[in-house]
């Protein structure tokens, strides 16, 4: 699961922040890691926005977030 911290009223939306390169970084590690533990199963990438600040915090969960990518892709 990726995490991402929004300002209040911030132009960027959180999920344009997470770029192609970020994206392919966080599913090679992913491919990488469950190859090497042999895992056969479903696996997906999730992402949770924070907004607010301390002492009003909310969190939205993006289930499913962005699909694989690169060489290593599940």
């Amino acid at each position: 699961m990726e995490v991402k911290l929004a300002a209040e009223g911030s132009a960027t939306r959180p999920l344009e922040k997470l770029d192609r390169a970020k994206r392919r970084k966080i599913s090679m590690t992913a491919a990488l890691w469950l190859s090497s533990t042999g895992f056969e199963g479903y696996s997906r990438f999730d992402v949770a926005v924070v907004r607010g600040k301390p002492g009003g915090f909310t969190v939205e969960i993006f289930e499913n977030a962005f699909p694989a990518e690169g060489r290593f892709s599940i």
